[in-house]
C-alpha cells in the first residue's frame, strides 16, 4: 500500500473528512488572519516579540493534537498512517530534511546578504535572541510538522482518495495551502511572486511526500524553512519582526525572494532525494490512480 490508500485503514465516509477538515482548517485559518492583520499591528508597546511569538505558535499544539485524535478516533485509523506507509515514522528522513534543506536555506540567505550588504544591520542582542532560540527549538517545529501533515499527508490522503487521482491531489491541495497562507502582508509587497513561491513551495513537498510514501521530509523542509527565517534574518516590511540575528531594512528583492530558491535550489534538492531513496515509478506515484487495496492488504 503506498502513501495514498493509507486512507483505507479507516473509515472514509465524506461527513468525517469535512468534519476534521473543518474543524482544523477553519481555526488555522482564521489564527494566521487574526495573528497577521489584527494581534501584530495592535499589540501593546510592553509586547516584546518573542512573547507575541510564543502565543502565536502554542495554538499550533492544540491543531496538532486534535487532528491526531481526528485521524486515530473520527476516522478509526493508525496514526502511523498519517504520516507514512512505511513500517515505522522513519525520524532519521525529517532530521535529514531539516538539515539539508537548512543548508540550502543557509546558503540562500547568505548569498542575499553578500549579495546586498548595505540592506542589512546587525540586530543581535544575546537575551531576546536565547529566548527566540528556544521558541524556534521547541515550538517551531510542532507548528511545522502540523502544517505538512495536514497539507501533505491528511489533505493530499483525503484529495486521493476523493478525486481517484494523485496529480490532482497534489495540485488541490498546493492551491488550498496557497489560500491558507498566501494571506499575508508580504502579498501587498511582492504582489503575486509570492503566490507562486508559495505554490510551488507545496507542489514540490507534495511530489516528494508522493514518492518518498511518506512526509517525514516534508516535515523537515518545512521545520527548516521557518527556524531559519525565524532566527537568521528579521525585514521592516512584514508584518511581524523578530529578534533574528540580522534586520534587512530594505524593500523585498523578488529575484531572492521567489525565483531562485523556486527555480535553482528545488530541482538540485529534488535530484539530491531522487537519488539518495533511489525513487522510481515516478511517473506512476504522480499522476497515477488511488485504488482502493484488497481488504487482504488493508492491514499491511
Amino acid at each position: 500500500m503506498d502513501f495514498f490508500q493509507q486512507v483505507y485503514k479507516g473509515k472514509n465516509n465524506w461527513w468525517r473528512y469535512l468534519l476534521l477538515s473543518l474543524v482544523v482548517f477553519t481555526p488555522f485559518f482564521l489564527r494566521i488572519f487574526y495573528f497577521l492583520f489584527v494581534e501584530v499591528k495592535t499589540k501593546p508597546t510592553n509586547l516584546d516579540s518573542n512573547f507575541l511569538l510564543f502565543k502565536g505558535l502554542q495554538q499550533y499544539v492544540v491543531f496538532f493534537v486534535v487532528l491526531i485524535l481526528g485521524v486515530r478516533f473520527l476516522h478509526k485509523r493508525p496514526i502511523r498512517s498519517l504520516f507514512t506507509s512505511k513500517k515505522k515514522i522513519d525520524w532519521w528522513r525529517y532530521i535529514f530534511g531539516v538539515s539539508s534543506w537548512g543548508l540550502f536555506v543557509l546558503i540562500y540567505f547568505s548569498l542575499n546578504y553578500f549579495a546586498y550588504p548595505e540592506s542589512y544591520r546587525w540586530n543581535f542582542k544575546l537575551v531576546p535572541f536565547a529566548i527566540l532560540f528556544l521558541i524556534s527549538i521547541t515550538l517551531v517545529p510542532i507548528g511545522a510538522i502540523f502544517k505538512e501533515l495536514f497539507f501533505s499527508g491528511y489533505l493530499l490522503q483525503v484529495f486521493g482518495v476523493l478525486t481517484k487521482n494523485k496529480w490532482t491531489a497534489i495540485i488541490l491541495k498546493s492551491i488550498l495551502y496557497v489560500l491558507a497562507v498566501g494571506i499575508s502582508p508580504i502579498f501587498s509587497k511582492v504582489g503575486f511572486h509570492v503566490l507562486f513561491f508559495y505554490l510551488a513551495s507545496s507542489l514540490f513537498t507534495g511530489i516528494i511526500t508522493a514518492l518518498d510514501d511518506g512526509v517525514e521530509l516534508a516535515m523537515g523542509m518545512q521545520t527548516a524553512n521557518n527556524i531559519f527565517a525565524i532566527l537568521y534574518i528579521t525585514t521592516t516590511w512584514t508584518g511581524f519582526q523578530t529578534n533574528a540575528l540580522l534586520l534587512d531594512r530594505s524593500e523585498p528583492k523578488v529575484l531572492f525572494l521567489v525565483y531562485i530558491p523556486v527555480l535553482l535550489f528545488l530541482p538540485i534538492y529534488f535530484f539530491l532525494l531522487k537519488q539518495m531513496y533511489g525513487w522510481e515509478r515516478v511517473k506512476e506515484k504522480l499522476s497515477g490512480k488511488v485504488i482502493e487495496p484488497s481488504i487482504k492488504n488493508i492491514n499491511l
